[in-house]
């Protein structure tokens, strides 16, 4: 029989409340699903295709200089980095560590404030879109583009927050109080259904 009295390891705690953080961004469920996969190392990054067997070299298809780990493709890759570098100044002044994106994203999820988020989230998505446009389709955006392309999800993203606030609004019902009738009235209720 199991005690449940024992304590769980720290560590599956503080991967929870990464997930809740990841799951907790308002952004569109598909960017927080990409998030979630980035975090589980779960991308096609030709590290993880190597391992596999899919592929013949583990080497970032862009750089052709460091294995393509999913932290390498999404943050540390020198071409992921001119992405970055135009993003917000709290976002340029990240750290920039080794390990997996996960050990890199936890960090920023502490540090950062929810609309940041969104932009962390959306910029990492429009990186990876940018690195598969060139790998399958031989077309590299600058770096400029895709931070236009995110800027203009980000606003798109705000449009859809303030109207799901609006919409949430117009839901909420509007809850009644009794009051006493004056004096001389009298009130009576009753169900019409019957």
């Amino acid at each position: 029989m199991k005690d449940d009295k024992l304590g769980q390891p720290s560590r599956q705690s503080i991967t929870s409340n990464l997930w809740k953080k990841i799951w907790g961004i308002k952004a569109p469920q598909a960017t927080k699903s990409f998030l979630w996969r980035a975090a589980s190392e779960s991308l096609a990054t030709n590290l993880n295709l190597h391992k596999r067997k899919v592929v013949e070299s583990p080497l970032c298809p862009i750089c052709s200089m460091h294995p393509e780990s999913v932290a390498h493709a999404l943050w540390t890759c020198s071409v992921a980095q001119d992405v970055w570098s135009m993003g917000s100044r709290r976002m340029q002044k990240l750290c920039m560590q080794d390990g997996s994106f996960k050990e890199i994203f936890m960090p920023v999820l502490i540090q950062l404030y929810p609309l940041e988020l969104i932009e962390i989230a959306v910029t990492a998505k429009a990186v990876w879109h940018r690195r598969n446009s060139w790998l399958f389709e031989h077309d590299f955006h600058p770096a400029i583009q895709v931070s236009k392309q995110v800027l203009a999800e980000l606003n798109s993203i705000g449009t859809w927050l303030e109207n799901s606030e609006k919409r949430i609004k117009v839901q909420v019902p509007h809850i009644t109080q009794w009051s006493a009738p004056p004096p001389e009235f009298f009130k009576a209720n009753w169900d019409a259904d019957r």
